[in-house]
């Protein structure tokens, strides 16, 4: 493995040279990727998260608080890195189909969904701010979209018929 002069380092080691993936898998890694680089943006984008080996800084294994059970370990661990500000490595390595006869463990919907949650789990955990904060602006544009037209209505006839959109806009 080369060599990496970073004190403290995670190595994400993946390739996908010559390796056939499902449609659905591809789109599935796209979402979890791009879902993890918008919350935790970092300078050098996250650039594959369900694939490949990891080596970990003694750094690392300590701070690691192993929380999840299954496929979403992975996810996990690039959070952790990321919200550790621990510097990441991406090595290229040759990637092989499974050997004929073998199968994944992987469900590719149910595991996705999953990974999905355990990010939005992850980002309220370490980053409860904006996670609130971001959960009540959706509160507030709700209840605006419930009571802008009732009050359209108000302000054109003086009347409210649809009054318990009124109330519910008020929740």
């Amino acid at each position: 493995m080369k060599s990496v002069p970073f004190q403290r380092n995670v190595a994400f080691i993946l390739s996908f040279a010559g390796h056939r993936r499902n449609s659905s898998d591809v789109v599935g890694n796209d979402i979890v990727r791009k879902s993890i680089n918008t919350l935790w943006p970092t300078h050098e984008p996250v650039r594959d998260v369900m694939t490949g080996y990891r080596a970990f800084s003694p750094m690392f294994v300590k701070t690691f608080p192993i929380l999840s059970q299954g496929f979403e370990i992975e996810t996990e661990m690039t959070i952790h890195a990321l919200d550790k500000n621990l510097s990441m490595v991406s090595l290229p390595v040759q990637y092989r189909d499974r050997p004929f006869g073998s199968e994944s463990k992987l469900d590719t919907y149910s595991d996705g969904v999953k990974v999905l949650r355990s990010i939005f789990r992850l980002y309220r955990d370490y980053r409860p701010m904006r996670f609130f904060c971001a959960l009540a602006l959706l509160m507030v544009l709700a209840a605006l979209t419930l009571f802008c037209p009732v009050f359209a209505e108000y302000v054109r006839t003086g009347l409210v018929p649809r009054f318990p959109t009124f109330i519910a806009s008020h929740f």
